[in-house]
């Protein structure tokens, strides 16, 4: 089970939260709630409190991982999973699409 912080990392990192504030992201037909996705991404930092919740969810398989390197520094990124999708979708009643 996710955590309420879990789940809005995850809807953070793949823009939902616009989503909802933006006309015409969202929308519902045939009695289904879709919502539209622009990104999927998150950056944080390593020992900040972000990071260690999005390495409990790559852990779980609901997230994975890269990291960015700019002038000699690292930047870890995350992005919702496939698996972190389909139980956001379950968990939360929408199906998501993608712009």
């Amino acid at each position: 089970m996710l955590t309420e912080r879990e789940i809005e990392l995850m809807e953070h990192a793949l823009g939902l939260p616009h989503a909802w504030d933006t006309h015409g992201y969202h929308y519902k037909r045939h009695g289904k709630q879709y919502i539209k996705s622009y990104r999927n991404y998150f950056q944080t930092q390593v020992g900040d409190e972000n990071y260690n919740v999005w390495c409990k969810l790559l852990q779980n398989n609901m997230a994975n991982s890269w990291i960015n390197t700019n002038n000699g520094e690292c930047y870890p990124y995350f992005e919702v999973s496939k698996h972190g999708v389909e139980t956001l979708e379950k968990l939360r009643g929408y199906i998501i699409k993608w712009v």
